[in-house]
């Protein structure tokens, strides 16, 4: 669980840090890491962006909704209806 600790880093990527892309998918892997991605963006290293869980909360914070999920899940968001579904990897 991530408790209240604003200040760890996170994956991301040069679209959604750069470009306002949005946030769908994020992932808490059985290690801890966070991902914040998008699904429709390619994942590739040069891609990749490494900042802090509050510089991605200031870019959607709808993912609060979502930082008490488990290590070993991963959360959907569903443009339609702009809420998150969390499943477990």
């Amino acid at each position: 669980m991530m408790g209240n600790n604003n200040s760890i880093y996170v994956f991301s990527t040069k679209g959604i840090v750069e470009n306002n892309v949005s946030i769908n998918y994020i992932v808490q892997d059985e290690d801890g890491d966070w991902q914040f991605l998008n699904l429709e963006e390619d994942l590739t290293e040069d891609n990749a962006r490494l900042l802090s869980l509050e510089e991605v909360i200031e870019l959607d914070n709808s993912i609060e909704k979502v930082l008490n999920m488990d290590m070993g899940y991963y959360a959907i968001k569903t443009e339609s209806t702009n809420s998150w579904t969390i499943k477990k990897l």
